[in-house]
């Protein structure tokens, strides 16, 4: 088989590149975050993806197993919120069905590799 390139940060995951990539395509429908949360501002409909700082989080515990595994645990809630978000947001009508189509997809992406990571949390 062949063997993955090692990753020397965070920031070399792919995972984490997905996440900024998602959170930089929120950004270009003009929505964004407040107190590092995932947030719905009533008054201009923002909302903006936060796994990315939980993946960056769950690196820098990896040898921990048990605080690693609960870091990308935490990241998964953080994408499941950003898609109630999403869903919120598009039956409002803040954002275009098709657009919050796309997130969402690019969000369940998001939870298959980290839970791909979870699973393999171990090697």
């Amino acid at each position: 088989t062949e063997k993955l390139p090692h990753a020397i940060g965070f920031q070399d995951l792919i995972v984490y590149q997905n996440a900024i990539d998602l959170a930089m395509q929120f950004v270009d429908y003009q929505i964004a975050f407040q107190n590092g949360s995932i947030f719905l501002n009533k008054s201009n409909q923002e909302v903006i993806p936060v796994n990315g700082a939980q993946i960056a989080e769950a690196w820098g515990k990896r040898q921990y197993l048990k605080h690693f595994v609960s870091k990308l645990t935490d990241a998964t809630s953080e994408v499941y919120e950003t898609e109630h978000w999403l869903i919120v947001a598009s039956r409002c009508g803040y954002i275009p069905e098709d657009t919050s189509n796309q997130l969402l997809e690019r969000s369940k992406e998001q939870t298959r590799m980290i839970t791909g990571m979870i699973i393999k949390a171990e090697q």
